[in-house]
């Protein structure tokens, strides 16, 4: 059933470069219904994330919605695993950056997203958050 909201978010975020408030909820409520928690400092860590996310914020390199989802998803992970969480990010942000661009070209996204620019990084999070979750299980 988490995939299917990782899904959502990744296609509202390739097709409007937005991450709702709404999806975050979702996914924070089914976490939390689910008793998918890490460990106490689980929650550290994603209130830091919240906090120190609004310095790159700022600087427009990431947007307000890729900090909610890390301070979302870094809630159920051990604090073992996350440095590797986002290490594991901007690796893959790299990796998938010319595949969807090239995804955008074919199905004719650059017209709709013409105005917004950057890469969506929710395919990155979601991602490295599955692999890291993975591992840790």
């Amino acid at each position: 059933m988490e995939y299917l909201f990782y899904f959502i978010i990744l296609l509202s975020d390739l097709r409007y470069r937005k991450i709702y408030n709404h999806q975050i909820l979702v996914l924070l409520l089914y976490f939390i219904s689910y008793g998918y928690w890490g460990d106490e400092t689980g929650v550290a860590y994603s209130l830091l994330f919240l906090i120190l996310g609004t310095f790159p914020l700022t600087l427009r390199f990431v947007g307000g919605g890729d900090i909610k989802l890390i301070s979302c998803l870094s809630l159920t992970l051990y604090s073992d695993f996350m440095i590797i969480f986002l290490l594991l990010i901007p690796v893959l942000g790299v990796i998938f950056h010319p595949f969807i661009k090239f995804f955008e070209w074919v199905l004719n996204i650059n017209n709709i997203t013409k105005d917004k620019k950057g890469i969506p990084f929710s395919f990155a999070i979601i991602t490295s958050f599955i692999i890291v979750q993975k591992l840790g299980v």
